[in-house]
């Protein structure tokens, strides 16, 4: 799982992996004899002729996973896609929340495949033929990484992003938010405080029982003391500089004291390493002065 997110989306890759690995269930009985039974074929077309002859639906969903991850690992997203978006709504509930995570990363790594060979037409259609709510999953898994988009393009992608957001609910909304504040700080620096106060309502509409990445009672108060939920509330260090008092003011708002204290902490580190990169550079210019 998020096989192509390892590559195309380091700074989700090895978060989402864990984060999800915290929320999901583990798997039934059935789930995993299934996957001890399962003839061992080696290529797509036999793994989706071997799905599409069984009647059970988890068998299938297994066979079809296969075909979606061999397909990944010969780089032939555009199948990946193809073989996800053919499955029906059966298949896609047994397969629950791989299907998302996998056309998400999946469709943001053929977007960047086309763009690196420079078909603008393709690399548009694939990110409108992505679901509308995983567009912006696309298109900021795009912006992290892909480094094939100019400057003006990765823009773009995160300002038609920034409304999609809307239709994510919960705690996913408000980690992919603040994934696009500090995205917003490398690319659109102007418009990072406003986005910044946009995450802070994010945050407060949030239930009681989805403040976390999930409601399970038994990672309550994750955010401080799991450090992989802790990285998602970085803010780029840059804001300490364009507009220090709003920051201060907007993270004043936020209602959650875990999450409040998540945002400061890591702020604090952001300028301390800031600091400790430029101090060596301040002593060079006072040893020239004397």
């Amino acid at each position: 799982m998020f096989s192509a997110a390892d590559t195309l989306v380091p700074e989700h890759g090895q978060n989402l992996k864990e984060a999800f690995a915290i929320c999901t269930k583990s798997s039934t009985v059935k789930a995993r004899n299934d996957a001890e039974n399962t003839p061992k074929l080696d290529t797509v077309e036999a793994l989706l002729e071997a799905a599409g002859k069984t009647e059970d639906i988890s068998l299938r969903g297994l066979l079809l996973s296969k075909a979606i991850q061999s397909a990944a690992r010969d780089k032939n997203f555009r199948e990946a896609i193809r073989i996800l978006d053919s499955m029906n709504d059966e298949v896609k509930k047994s397969l629950g929340d791989s299907w998302t995570s996998w056309r998400w990363d999946y469709g943001s790594a053929a977007a960047c495949t086309s763009r690196k060979a420079d078909d603008l037409q393709l690399t548009q259609r694939i990110i409108d033929e992505t679901p509308p709510a995983l567009r912006a999953h696309v298109r900021i898994s795009i912006a992290l990484n892909c480094d094939a988009f100019t400057p003006s393009e990765i823009s773009e992608l995160l300002n038609s992003a920034r409304p999609e957001l809307q239709s994510i609910d919960g705690a996913e909304r408000i980690s992919w938010t603040l994934s696009l504040v500090r995205l917003y700080g490398r690319f659109v620096p102007d418009a990072t405080m406003s986005l910044l106060n946009e995450a802070v309502e994010t945050m407060n509409r949030a239930s009681k029982d989805s403040v976390e990445l999930c409601a399970d009672p038994t990672i309550q108060h994750a955010v401080l003391t799991n450090q992989i939920i802790l990285s998602q509330y970085k803010l780029p260090a840059t804001l300490w500089t364009t507009d220090e008092f709003g920051v201060l003011y907007a993270l004043r708002l936020v209602r959650s004291w875990e999450m409040r204290s998540a945002l400061r902490l890591n702020l604090i580190v952001e300028a301390l390493t800031e600091h400790r990169r430029l101090e060596p550079s301040a002593r060079d210019t006072a040893k020239a002065k004397g």
